[in-house]
């Protein structure tokens, strides 16, 4: 079973799939697109993870831990306020639909060039709701 379609498992409630679309728009555009967040996660260390997200195969997974190393815990909590939840909640959330994120939105298996922030902030949000 795909990352998205797990979202309702892990957030109980009308439009909470919604509202964690949202939030994974706003947590990629304020880290500077994927490009920006793709290099958080090669700043810990996680090229590895990073290029299996990119490439084709199994996507490596990410920890709660490594989403707040790689994130910080202001971000998260940013995350969590979003979608009404706990920050561990949150971080549980991002690790799974993070690495599905990247990869829905990296086809050719490259990081996009940094856009125009509003742009790319309905880019994702377009390709998000796709179901």
């Amino acid at each position: 079973m795909k990352c998205f379609d797990r979202l309702g498992e892990l957030m109980s409630g009308e439009g909470r799939h919604d509202a964690v679309m949202r939030a994974l728009a706003v947590l990629v555009d304020e880290h500077g697109g994927l490009a920006g967040l793709g290099q958080r996660f090669r700043d810990i260390g996680l090229d590895a993870v990073l290029a299996s997200w990119l490439g084709c195969g199994e996507n490596m997974a990410l920890t709660p831990a490594d989403i707040y190393m790689a994130l910080g815990e202001k971000a998260v909590g940013q995350f969590a306020d979003m979608m009404e939840t706990t920050s561990l909640n949150a971080a549980k959330v991002m690790a799974e639909a993070l690495p599905e994120l990247f990869d829905r939105l990296t086809p050719n298996g490259e990081l996009p060039e940094p856009e125009d922030g509003f742009v790319r902030m309905f880019s994702v949000l377009g390709t998000l709701f796709e179901r």
